[in-house]
């Protein structure tokens, strides 16, 4: 593909932006200028993500002196939202061109980086992720840790390996905007939910590296911590609370048939597991696939999960029986304690495997 021309729309959602958006459009006119022989065909795409009538300058000079589209929207509706109404304008007026390119407004990104991400896109590839080296000096330590919590938790929940979880340059193709575009999520959350979904469809992920920046200690950005984390990690957060409320039900089940059935015959921990479990498992399951994650093939999924549930159930009455035989614990104690590792064990395999 040496001789084709290139055909991408880079996109750069903002809020709020100062003069770091304007050196970007001009490193990027300066860059493919200098690009000899370039076969590369560009479309500007910013989107003013709610910033108001003080930062119109800005757009207005991207305009005029850049050639850029910019798509307005009339309040801060967030970055996965600014980028879906990209994404959407694209489809609409770009379907002949390789695909996209997103960067952030901030100065984290340079033109070098961008269009190395290009020339990747006009390969086989359908996602392409710039990733930071994060070993340099010169990060941050909030999001040092941010980034290797995300990382690792993304790794264990979902099996999906990246350098960098968090990484706004990115490169999409053309199909697979297509699908991304019906991603949930509406702030910083709508990345990582790109991420999750490119792996559930086992699309083809590759990494490039690209230049470290955070600028006087990345305070520009517009990211939440706290708001934004809850946000990223909510189908986590909601899994937990679904997962609790069913182990109390469960366990106050467990311990009531316990009480009745105790001294009647030998596997009464047994029994009360299974009727216990069957009680919590209907519960859970229609939280988990209305709530949690929202799942829509019915026969399907009540059948993989009940035979999930069936699993869990014994291996928790086996080894709740065994600890309660071979230690100090009691029957309730050693339930607790086994069915807490359990429950990691069943949030993996019903993210991946059920819903």
């Amino acid at each position: 593909m040496e001789n084709e021309e290139i055909k991408v729309a880079i996109i750069i959602p903002s809020l709020e932006p100062g003069n770091r958006l304007i050196q970007l459009l001009e490193n990027l006119h300066e860059t493919l200028k200098k690009q000899e022989n370039s076969n590369i065909l560009v479309a500007l795409i910013i989107v003013d993500d709610g910033s108001g009538s003080e930062y119109l300058h800005l757009f207005n000079k991207a305009q005029e002196k850049y050639n850029c589209i910019i798509l307005k929207h009339a309040v801060n509706f967030g970055k996965g939202r600014a980028l879906k109404t990209a994404f959407n304008y694209y489809l609409l007026n770009y379907l002949d061109y390789h695909g996209v390119v997103t960067a952030d407004s901030d100065g984290q990104h340079t033109a070098q980086d961008i269009i190395k991400c290009i020339y990747k896109l006009s390969g086989s590839c359908e996602l392409i992720l710039g990733c930071r080296d994060f070993n340099s000096k010169n990060i941050p330590f909030k999001s040092l840790i941010g980034n290797r919590l995300t990382r690792s938790i993304v790794y264990f929940l979902c099996g999906l390996k990246v350098k960098d979880t968090q990484t706004g340059l990115r490169a999409i193709s053309t199909e697979m905007i297509k699908k991304v575009i019906l991603v949930s999520g509406e702030r910083f959350e709508y990345e990582m939910n790109m991420l999750i979904e490119c792996n559930n469809s086992k699309t083809k992920i590759e990494e490039v590296s690209i230049e470290t920046i955070y600028l006087d200690k990345n305070k520009g950005t517009h990211f939440n911590p706290l708001l934004d984390s809850i946000r990223i990690y909510k189908t986590f957060v909601k899994y937990i609370l679904s997962a609790v409320s069913s182990f109390l039900l469960d366990i106050g089940f467990f311990a009531v048939i316990l009480c009745l059935t105790k001294g009647i015959f030998a596997s009464y921990i047994l029994f009360s597991t299974i009727l216990a479990r069957i009680i919590s498992s209907f519960y859970n399951y229609l939280v988990n696939k209305n709530i949690v994650f929202s799942g829509k093939n019915q026969k399907s999924t009540f059948l993989k999960y009940y035979s999930l549930a069936a699993v869990i159930m014994l291996v928790s009455g086996v080894f709740t029986a065994l600890i309660f035989n071979f230690s100090f614990l009691n029957e309730v104690s050693s339930k607790i304690l086994i069915d807490t590792v359990l429950f990691l064990l069943s949030y993996y395999i019903q993210k991946r495997f059920i819903f």
